[in-house]
């Protein structure tokens, strides 16, 4: 039950990132009245500006857009890190082969 708690708390995270990264580009927040994107951030989600860009910056570096259901998904490739790895790894610039060392590293 606890790894099946964890796993739904962080695809939350996951779709959190994702929805703001996807506020921030289409200026959704704009629509709903507020001048930026931390003022609805700290409205919706009582979110600081720190955690609002971590969250958008995991999202933006690590999704990509999923052509058959044209939305924004986590890489595939990634599917195993938690949120708090990929918030760690999003200031490193990062190939596949990279990606497959860090996989190593992480499950030991």
């Amino acid at each position: 039950r606890l790894t099946m708690s964890i796993e739904l708390q962080n695809g939350s995270k996951f779709v959190t990132a994702l929805s703001i990264l996807e506020i921030y580009n289409k200026e959704l927040f704009k629509e709903l009245g507020y001048s930026n994107l931390y003022d609805y951030t700290s409205d919706v989600f009582g979110m600081g500006k720190t955690n609002t860009n971590d969250y958008k910056n995991v999202a933006l570096r690590f999704s990509k857009l999923d052509k058959v259901k044209n939305c924004l998904v986590i890489d595939e490739r990634l599917k195993d890190y938690n949120f708090s790895q990929l918030n760690l790894l999003k200031e490193v610039s990062i190939d596949t082969r990279q990606i497959k060392k860090c996989n190593e590293l992480f499950r030991r």
